[in-house]
């Protein structure tokens, strides 16, 4: 009798954790919207819609130092022209914040009203909004802030919290090291964290494969993630691009760009897996290229999201977490189907 009691104990712990262990599976899936205009085609919303997506992330300006005016200053404002989900959505203003612009602050003075111009301006922005279509209950601020500005940027998130009281939660995007070594680096006065799981190698090196996603490189750093303070969703790339070298050294990023642009173009010449060498001088992309410069191809594979799930997953210890994809686009839509993401969201 005994035996058959601790066996059917065992059996319910297995079901229950087992159970436990398939709902963290399964992610609540957002997307990015990093355009300078809100035009969202009906391509886009159904592919949101296949895939039950209720937050969107959109950012809505920048802050950068103004030499000019020697102050930090909201610029590149996202121009709204048309966007109709079908359906009641969330929305989630997005601000990235230059960490120049940080380092140029010189009083708290200085912090403080750059704190009141963001809430000024976001405030602006949001009462435009169609209140039957879009909720916002959340900022997030895009910052990757080191030793010099952690006290001017934390100052400022303290700021926009007084002057923005009405919103429900703040979130700040979070890099690897800043989890690993968030003793040193602190961490943001925010809600929730969202860990950018991408842009990880060195764009510099000639010999870099992939700066996008390098899970090698990633590995070193997934630490203390048992113990740090604020719960953390992800974020994942969809994106792709080609780094311009020229002599060793690189130029600037092509983005979007896609191995089918260059294979079938008299213009390159496949010289090893992923680098092409262009042939004649020529525009790519609206970007002029020369003769001799080489082009390494960076894009994302769908393997490498599920490995990078995988690996989070054990990182994480199994707690839950969301994953937003970096980004929604036409070119992207085409490029990962809503059974593509699914699989990879519910690895």
């Amino acid at each position: 009798m005994k035996l058959h009691i601790a066996t059917f104990l065992v059996l319910i712990v297995s079901l229950v954790f087992g159970s436990c262990s398939e709902k963290r599976k399964k992610s609540s899936i957002a997307f990015y919207h990093w355009k300078a205009e809100m035009n969202i085609s009906q391509s886009e919303v159904k592919y949101l819609n296949d895939l039950s997506v209720e937050k969107l992330y959109l950012r809505f300006f920048d802050v950068k130092w103004d030499n000019e005016k020697q102050q930090a200053m909201p610029i590149s404002s996202l121009e709204w022209k048309f966007f109709d989900p079908g359906k009641s959505l969330e929305i989630v203003p997005v601000v990235f914040i230059s960490n120049r612009s940080l380092e140029k602050l010189r009083n708290n003075l200085e912090i403080d009203s750059l704190a009141k111009n963001i809430a000024n301006k976001l405030g602006a922005m949001i009462v435009k909004l169609d209140k039957n279509r879009f909720t916002i209950n959340e900022l997030q601020l895009d910052c990757d802030w080191s030793s010099k500005t952690e006290k001017a940027y934390f100052r400022l998130i303290a700021q926009l919290r007084k002057h923005m009281p009405d919103l429900k939660k703040f979130s700040a995007t979070i890099r690897l090291h800043q989890v690993k070594y968030f003793n040193n680096t602190g961490v943001p006065p925010v809600d929730e964290g969202v860990l950018m799981f991408y842009n990880m190698g060195d764009l510099s090196k000639e010999n870099e494969k992939n700066s996008i996603l390098n899970l090698e490189k990633a590995k070193a750093y997934l630490e203390n993630f048992d113990v740090y303070p604020l719960k953390l969703n992800v974020a994942l790339p969809l994106f792709s691009w080609g780094v311009q070298q020229r002599e060793g050294r690189t130029v600037q990023l092509i983005n979007d760009l896609s191995e089918a642009d260059l294979k079938n173009n008299v213009n390159f010449n496949q010289i090893e897996a992923g680098i092409f060498k262009v042939n004649t001088s020529a525009y790519l992309k609206g970007i002029y290229v020369y003769k001799n410069d080489k082009i390494r191809l960076e894009n994302i594979e769908v393997k490498d999201l599920k490995e990078s799930v995988k690996i989070l997953q054990k990182a994480f210890g199994n707690k839950p977490f969301d994953i937003i994809y970096y980004h929604l686009d036409d070119y992207i839509v085409q490029g990962y189907d809503q059974a593509t993401i699914k699989s990879i969201s519910e690895n």
